[in-house]
């Protein structure tokens, strides 16, 4: 997240349109409930088909900006990239400009590191999560909106989304430590393919088939044992938020009917509720999601400015002098 803030911080101008931009889009995000809500209290109690036409033409012209401000927004948020591209060109040159004796030392051994950094950094720090990271502040605005209708369910949505933060964080966990490990496995599958590519001659002269075999045999069995449980993994998290979304609706729906049949809400208003609280969870899924990742792009980052102090040729070019 510090990379992300920190290229904000660079271009002001840029956050402060993204910001408003984003304001805009969840404020217009607000206008399904309200429909909802003044469809069942107004049109439904009255029957007068002047307002449902004005309440469906109004809920479309909104529908329609929200989308073009969705649009608009993502190719704002584009201008992050450009950090993207001038690391890339940098590393080219670094590349490039690099002294023989650091290269053989330093560039050559970790030349695939390098380019997996730089598309970690490429499919990291893009539009799409930066948009999450602005979004995610904006769920009181649905919160506060919850409030309005019942102070009750905007704190039973609180409550879920604290559970939500805290389990999946529990989870997520497990997810990202096997992850590190498949990435590990998947270096030494490569390393193992690359050695038998390379010294194909000397292994058929040594006899080493054997022993490359086993070694072989014992990587893919560890990357299919972690990858199969990664994937047990990652359908456990995701059965978890949709169970929870779920639960939450349940619970909404539930306590909204008794402030229902005590006076305190009506039905049209816990319609609406339902669909904000379902709003809620979200965006916080997201940003769980994206954490992990974030930081694996900021380390990535880090290894990238470490490969770029490595010493540089100060001669590129030698010239021939007239005698």
């Amino acid at each position: 997240m510090k990379e992300v803030y920190k290229r904000l911080r660079e271009n002001p101008k840029l956050f402060i349109k993204l910001f408003i931009s984003s304001l805009i889009v969840n404020l217009l995000a607000l206008a399904t409930p309200i429909f909802v809500i003044l469809v069942l209290q107004r049109y439904i109690t009255h029957g007068v088909s002047s307002t449902l036409f004005t309440l469906l033409v109004g809920i479309i012209i909104i529908i329609i900006f929200e989308f073009f401000f969705r649009n608009i927004r993502h190719n704002m948020a584009g201008e992050i990239e450009v950090k993207n591209v001038i690391i890339s060109d940098t590393i080219f040159k670094k590349i490039n400009t690099i002294s023989t004796s650091n290269y053989e030392l330093f560039g050559k051994p970790q030349s695939g590191l390098i380019m997996n950094n730089i598309q970690k950094v490429n499919r990291i720090f893009n539009a799409s999560v930066t948009l999450i990271l602005i979004d995610a502040p904006f769920i009181f605005i649905f919160i506060g909106a919850l409030a309005l209708l019942h102070y009750h369910l905007a704190l039973i949505t609180i409550i879920f989304i604290a559970v939500q933060i805290i389990v999946s964080k529990f989870l997520l966990k497990r997810v990202n430590e096997q992850e590190y490990t498949l990435e590990k496995l998947l270096f030494d599958k490569n390393k193992i393919i690359n050695e038998t590519s390379n010294k194909y001659i000397t292994i058929r002269y040594f006899s080493f088939h054997s022993f490359m075999n086993v070694k072989w045999k014992k990587v893919l069995n560890n990357f299919f044992t972690i990858s199969d449980k990664l994937e047990i993994n990652r359908n456990l998290v995701s059965s978890f938020l949709y169970s929870l979304t779920l639960l939450l609706t349940v619970s909404i729906i539930s306590w909204g009917s008794l402030l229902v049949v005590d006076g305190l809400l009506t039905i049209g208003a816990l319609i609406g509720a339902n669909i904000l609280a379902s709003r809620c969870l979200g965006p916080v899924s997201k940003l769980i999601y994206n954490l992990e990742p974030l930081k694996k792009g900021e380390q990535a980052i880090q290894s990238l400015e470490k490969f770029l102090k490595t010493p540089s040729e100060l001669i590129f070019q030698t010239s021939i002098k007239n005698l």
